[in-house]
C-alpha cells in the first residue's frame, strides 16, 4: 500500500483525530481510449480512506497541483487557485466540501490557511528618495544636474545587466512548490503518487505567458482599460478598443520573439525606484520576474514623457533623460530588436499614464497627445524615441 508521510498523517489525524487512514489510492487520469480521451489535467490526486472504531468512515481527496502552461506556472498561480477553490467549492449547490486548504513548508509540513483573510508580505526597508522626485523637480525646473545623468545611466545600465536570458534550471517552474514528501510532485514515498512531474515549464511558454499578461492580466492592457472612467476626455470608448484590439494583434506578433525571454523586473518605474546617493534600490519586482526587456525600459522611458508632459520647460530637462536613457541601454545591451517589440508595452504603460484612476490631474491635451504617439507606434511597429520630441515641438 502507498505510504504518506508523517507530516501529512499529523495533519489528518489533527483534522480527525478519532480516526486512522484505512486506505489511500491514487486517482489517475482519464483510462478511456477514444476521441473523448481527457489528456491534461491541473494536478493529481490521491484518495485517502479514513475509518473509526464508533464513527462513520470518511472518504478524502487530497489534491496538488502541477505547474504547467495553462496560467499554473508559478507557484503563486497554484496557490490562488486552491484558496479561490476552497470558497468556490462552498458556493455551489451539490458540491463536494472543501475541507482544508494550506501551504506546504520547505520541511514537508503542512500549514492550514482555511480560517486565513487577506495574505501579507513583510520585505525589508531601505532609504532613499524616490526617483519620481527627481523627475518632478526637473519637469518644474526644466534644469538637469549631473547626477541626474549619472542617475539615468545606472538605471539603463542596471537593467542592461539585469536582462539575462532566461534558460537552464532559470527555466524550471515548480520544484519544492507542490511537494508534499522528498520528491518534486510526489505524495507519499512513490513518486508519481500526486503530480508525478517536476513541473518544467519551457522558457518559451513563459514568454507567451509574460505576453498574455501583458494584454490579458487584470493589470495588464485589458484590466487597465476597463478601469478608465466613463467619457474620459481624449480617451473615448472608442479609442480605447482600437487601441486594445492593435495590442491584441501585436500579441501575435511577439508569439514569434520567444528567445527574447530574460529576466526582469516586470514594474520598473519611478515609484519603486529609490536613489541614496548613486546607490540604487529597487521595489515591487513583478509577474514572475521573466518576461522581455521591453517592459522594463519602457515602463521607465515613458515617465519621462509622462511627467514632462503640461510642464512649460519640462521637456527642456527630461529630453535629453529620455534619449539618454535608450542611448545608454542599446551601447550596454546589444538588442535590435527592442524597439520594434516596444510599441505594445509602451502602450500599457501610456494607457496608465492617460487613466485618471491613476493620474487625474493630466490634462485633456497631453493625454490625446500620448495616446497619438501610443497609435502610431503600434501602427508603425516600432518606437522610434525621436518622436517623443514632436509631442513638446
Amino acid at each position: 500500500m502507498t505510504t504518506l508521510p508523517e507530516a501529512l498523517r499529523d495533519h489528518l489525524a489533527t483534522l480527525y483525530p478519532d480516526h486512522h487512514i484505512a486506505k489511500l489510492a491514487a486517482l489517475g487520469a482519464d483510462v478511456a481510449v477514444d476521441a473523448t480521451t481527457k489528456a491534461a489535467g491541473y494536478g493529481t490526486s490521491v484518495r485517502i480512506s479514513l475509518v473509526a472504531e464508533t464513527l462513520p468512515p470518511i472518504e478524502l481527496v487530497c489534491r496538488v497541483a502541477s505547474a504547467n502552461e495553462f496560467g499554473h506556472d508559478r507557484s503563486s498561480d497554484r496557490a490562488a487557485a486552491a484558496l479561490l477553490a476552497f470558497r468556490d467549492f462552498a458556493a455551489i449547490p451539490a458540491h463536494v466540501a472543501a475541507i482544508d486548504v494550506g501551504a506546504i513548508r520547505q520541511d514537508g509540513a503542512l500549514v492550514s490557511l482555511r480560517d486565513c483573510g487577506e495574505h501579507y508580505l513583510i520585505a525589508t526597508y531601505a532609504a532613499g528618495t524616490l526617483y519620481a522626485d527627481d523627475l518632478r523637480r526637473i519637469a518644474r525646473t526644466g534644469i538637469t544636474e549631473e547626477l541626474d545623468h549619472q542617475r539615468v545611466h545606472t538605471l539603463a545600465s542596471y537593467l542592461a545587466a539585469l536582462h539575462t536570458p532566461i534558460g537552464g534550471e532559470a527555466g524550471v517552474i515548480g520544484g519544492e512548490a507542490g511537494v508534499i514528501g522528498g520528491e518534486a510532485g510526489v505524495i507519499g514515498g512513490e513518486a508519481g503518487v500526486i503530480g508525478g512531474e517536476a513541473g518544467v515549464i519551457a522558457d518559451g511558454l513563459r514568454y507567451r505567458r509574460a505576453i498574455r499578461d501583458l494584454v490579458g492580466d487584470g493589470e495588464g492592457i485589458f484590466g487597465i482599460v476597463d478601469g478608465y472612467p466613463h467619457d474620459v476626455p481624449g480617451a473615448s470608448a472608442a479609442r480605447l478598443r482600437d487601441i486594445e484590439r492593435r495590442c491584441v494583434e501585436w500579441r501575435w506578433l511577439l508569439r514569434e520573439h520567444e528567445g527574447r525571454a530574460c529576466r526582469t523586473h516586470g514594474d520598473f518605474h519611478p515609484f519603486n525606484l529609490l536613489f541614496e546617493g548613486d546607490r540604487l534600490v529597487t521595489l515591487d519586482a513583478s509577474r514572475g520576474t521573466c518576461g522581455d526587456p521591453a517592459d522594463d525600459v519602457t515602463a521607465l522611458a515613458i515617465n519621462y514623457l509622462a511627467f514632462a508632459l503640461d510642464q512649460p520647460h519640462g521637456w527642456r530637462g527630461l529630453g535629453p533623460l529620455w534619449h539618454r536613457l535608450w542611448a545608454t541601454y542599446a551601447a550596454a545591451r546589444h538588442d535590435p530588436s527592442l524597439q520594434s517589440v516596444a510599441p505594445p508595452f509602451f502602450a500599457w504603460r501610456a494607457l496608465v499614464v492617460c487613466n485618471p484612476r491613476f493620474y487625474p490631474n493630466l490634462g485633456v491635451a497631453s493625454r490625446s497627445a500620448l495616446l497619438g504617439l501610443v497609435e502610431g507606434a503600434l501602427d508603425a511597429r516600432h518606437l522610434d524615441p525621436a518622436w517623443a520630441d514632436e509631442l513638446f515641438g
